[in-house]
């Protein structure tokens, strides 16, 4: 399921989306970027969990000060066919704010 939601993150990356994330290193969660200039992390939070349905949690729960779009999100409860959706509803919610 990792690699699943990382393929799909850098499958929007390498579309141009404003994207990136960290290759799984193991365990049950994946730190990806949402870079979206001038919004802070907790107005990124809401829009994803509110538009895209994806509830993450900022880098500044692990103490990092900045607003660098960071997140870390767990894939514990999510089965593998819920990943394609998922990652649909956050490419659309991307697309739609970078155009804005």
């Amino acid at each position: 399921r990792l690699d699943t939601l990382y393929d799909g993150i850098m499958a929007m990356k390498a579309d141009g989306l404003p994207v990136d994330a960290i290759q799984p290193q193991g365990a049950i969660y994946l730190s990806f970027r949402v870079n979206l200039p001038g919004q802070t992390n907790e107005a990124i939070r809401a829009k994803l969990l509110d538009d895209a349905g994806m509830a993450v949690v900022p880098f500044q729960a692990f103490d990092m000060k900045e607003d660098s779009g960071w997140f870390r999100i767990s894939i514990g409860a999510v089965g593998k066919g819920e990943i394609p959706p998922m990652l649909e509803r956050l490419a659309r919610v991307i697309r739609k704010e970078v155009s804005a």
